[in-house]
This record gives structure tokens, sequence and C-alpha cells, in this order.
């Protein structure tokens, strides 16, 4: 036992010694698996970051076309198939996740009122984290498009007689 102890002692004095070659090796070694671990999971976390961005993006486009069939003054078929046809434009697909269209919408302040919600849900892939857990990361990303009554326009006119 106290053989060990010696050897162990040996070992940290060395790394204590300046100027013994294999210390920098040494501790690179050793804090390399720290490092590169980080950087894996903040390259993780911005790709989650980035997908949700370009989800909220796809669900602002296909509440926008719904809203724009619903003020043409077409049924709900044909606005959940405008506001599907738009996210599937935009980069989303149905093997990705689901879309929900709902006119009016379902919950918040817009309930009852002339507007289109849709929530798009996905599941982002893991790639470093997957060492931890193999569940899925979802991600969610909901738009309400407000149709509003327009104003009466009013002309002004310089020529009187025109």
């Amino acid at each position: 036992m106290e053989w060990g102890a010696r050897i162990l002692r040996r070992f940290v004095s060395r790394l204590r010694q300046p100027g013994e070659s294999g210390n920098v090796a040494t501790i690179f070694a050793l804090s390399l698996p720290i490092v590169v671990g980080g950087a894996g999971l903040g390259i993780e976390t911005s790709y989650w970051y980035y997908s949700s961005l370009k989800l909220q993006a796809v669900a602002d486009a296909a509440a926008y076309a719904g809203a724009l069939e619903k003020v043409s003054g077409s049924d709900t078929p044909k606005i959940v198939s405008a506001a599907t046809a738009s996210a599937t434009t935009n980069g989303w697909g149905p093997s990705a996740g689901t879309i929900e269209v709902f006119s009016p919408p379902s919950a918040g302040p817009n309930v009852g009122k002339k507007a289109v919600e849709v929530v798009v849900h996905q599941n982002l892939d893991r790639f470093f984290t997957s060492i931890f857990t193999q569940n899925a990361v979802g991600a969610q990303a909901r738009a309400v498009a407000l149709i509003t009554d327009a104003s009466k326009a009013c002309i002004l006119t310089v020529d009187p007689s025109a």
C-alpha cells in the first residue's frame, strides 16, 4: 500500500515541477474532453435555437396564408389547406411534425375574433446530447393573423370638377 502511495506522490510532484517534459500534454489530454463536450453542447443548443426561429417563421407565414384565404371568403378546409401549403413551401414537412389550424383561434386574446391561428410542432434531432438521453426535443411555434376591417377611404381632390 505504501508503495502505491509513493508512486502517486511522485507522479503528482512531477506534474508540479515546471519545465518537465509531458506536463502540457498530460493537462491537455485531461482537459480536452471537457472542452470538446462544452463546444458540442453549445453547437447543439445553437442548432435548437435556430430551428425554433425557423419554425416560428413557418408558423407566421402559414397564419398569414390562412388569413388571406379567410378574407377571400373560403371555408375552413380551404383555410387549413392554404396554411399547410404555405408551411410546406417554407421548409416544414409533414414528416417533421404536426400543424394545427384554428379559425377562430382556440386560445389567447383573439378568441372569437376574425383571425387564423396556426400551431406548428416539430421534433428536433439530438446529436451530442444523445449520449445522455434519447428523448426527442420538442419545438413549438404559434402564430395568429388577425383580420381587421378596413377603414373607409377618404379621397381628397384638388380639382373641383373632378
